[in-house]
Order: C-alpha cells, then structure tokens, then sequence
C-alpha cells in the first residue's frame, strides 16, 4: 500500500503526475489545511503521488511514501540553497477502507508544500548534461563556450552550495534540476536526495 513519490514534479512548474489511489485519498479538509483549492486539478496521470499548486503559488505533494515525510523533514531543517524550500509538512491519517478488513496499522498521507521551481528548458539541459561529469568531478580544464559560461557557473555555484551543505544528487539527470526565479539551480527529486 505504500508508494514510491516521483519527486521531479513535486518543485515543477510542469504538470507531470499523480496517483489515482492517493488522489483518492485527498479529503476537502486535507486540501483546505494545505491551501488548495477544492476545484483544483493535480498534475497530469502517471506516478504515484497527487501534486497541485496551491494559494501561495507553491506545490502541495500529497504521497502515500512514509520515508518523504522523514526526508522533508531534513530538507527543512537543513533549509540548503541546494534544495527548495519545504515550508510545511503534514500527516494525515487514512480512514480505513473497508470496516472489518485485516488491520494492517495506520496508513498516512503525507502533504508537503514546496517552493515552486522551474524545470531547465531545452538549451539549459543540454548545457547540464554535457558539462555535469566535468563540474561535478571537479575537472576545471573543459573548454566552456563563452555563450555556455553563464550557465557553467550557476553549476558549479550548486555543486558548492550542495558540498557545504551536504547535499548529494544521486542521479545529476538534467531533470532532477530546476532553477528559482533568480536563475538559482536546485537539485529535485527528494527520492534521489541523499542529506547529510
């Protein structure tokens, strides 16, 4: 009955997915304590949590995943400008589904509102996955393009951030990045964050 998130939409401004077995899981009340509209619609169809934006212009993840809420948890204590901002956790509990089922304990759906972020566009991804060995490995010798270099450094600012704060990215797709309003790159994807 548990859930692995798929975290990348968690902080997008894309609307990527959700999961018909949490969505359904959503009571009013539940959205109303997280700031989401009643009418409002989740990222599209296909993994297994149910985002939405919210009343601050952040995104709620509703997840039925129990390791979220200890690693949200951590994001917000570490408050890293690698990461985005998590700026309230929830636990809800989960009214049994049927009356006289084996009890199997408590189930929980787990709301966390995130600091919005925006996904890499097209040229800033290819940028990300030609240099991210180089940057990350510590190999200052590549030749950058001077239209690159901008870019480059916003990387290696992350890779900075992310070593003084103990933050790691297992996984340096292009896609488990976004970037703030200021141009800011954050590593995404709590599922592939590993924290102090």
């Amino acid at each position: 009955m548990r859930s692995l998130l798929a975290c990348a939409e968690v902080v997008s401004n894309k609307r990527i997915s959700f999961s018909m077995f949490v969505l359904e899981g959503i009571t009013d009340e539940m959205r109303k304590t997280m700031g989401v509209d009643l009418k409002a619609r989740p990222y599209e169809s296909g993994a297994n949590s149910a985002v939405f934006d919210n009343d601050k212009n952040n995104v709620v993840s509703f997840s039925t995943w129990d390791k979220l809420y200890s690693r949200a948890k951590k994001v917000k204590d570490r408050d890293s400008e690698a990461l985005p901002k998590v700026y309230r956790i929830e636990k809800f509990e989960l009214e049994e589904e049927e009356p006289g089922t084996i009890d199997l304990g408590k189930d929980y759906i787990y709301a966390i509102e995130m600091q919005k972020l925006n996904m890499l566009d097209k040229n800033e991804a290819e940028i990300w996955n030609k240099f991210q060995k180089d940057v990350f490995s510590g190999n200052y010798d590549v030749k950058v393009p001077s239209e690159n270099k901008d870019f480059v450094k916003r990387m290696l600012k992350l890779k900075e951030i992310a070593e003084n704060n103990g933050v790691e990215q297992t996984d340096m797709h292009s896609g488990n990045v976004a970037k703030d309003d200021n141009g800011n790159l954050k590593f995404i994807d709590l599922e592939l964050v590993n924290i102090g």
